[in-house]
């Protein structure tokens, strides 16, 4: 499932983007040490780590799908696509994308971009338009 959802999102031109950067980001399972999915960065230079719940057909652990069902809207359909953008996101925190809520673009350069690249008139994957609460126009 991950490698597939990898391999859509290399498909498009942010995923190309990130695959062109020739950097190394080690996925792991979500676990009892580590259990919110996401980016995180290891204490070494270079040592980079997404986090994914293997259980979950999207990834989220409870605590992100509790957030992203405020705007359930925007959450992304359970398909390779839709895990495609979730990844998209994850790697945008590597190349050093800051969420909206923080004063960032990670969302609509990263996952938004992806999203729309991925969608199809018979399976449209929808924008997102928040972020931590934090709501935004997707087209400034």
């Amino acid at each position: 499932m991950v490698e597939r959802a990898l391999q859509k999102m290399h498909g498009t031109t942010r995923g190309k983007f990130f695959y062109a950067q020739n950097r190394t980001v080690a996925i792991r399972p979500t676990d009892a040490r580590t259990p919110k999915m996401g980016y995180y960065r290891g204490a070494k230079a270079g040592n980079d780590y997404i986090y994914l719940n293997p259980n979950d057909e999207r990834f989220y652990d409870e605590s992100t799908f509790r957030d992203l069902s405020k705007h359930a809207g925007e959450i992304p359909p359970a398909t390779d696509e839709g895990r495609a953008a979730i990844l998209g996101h994850e790697f945008g925190h590597v190349f050093g994308g800051i969420d909206e809520n923080l004063g960032g673009r990670n969302v609509r350069d990263n996952e938004n971009s992806i999203r729309s690249e991925l969608s199809r008139p018979d399976a449209v994957i929808p924008l997102r338009r928040s972020v931590g609460g934090h709501q935004f126009r997707v087209d400034e």
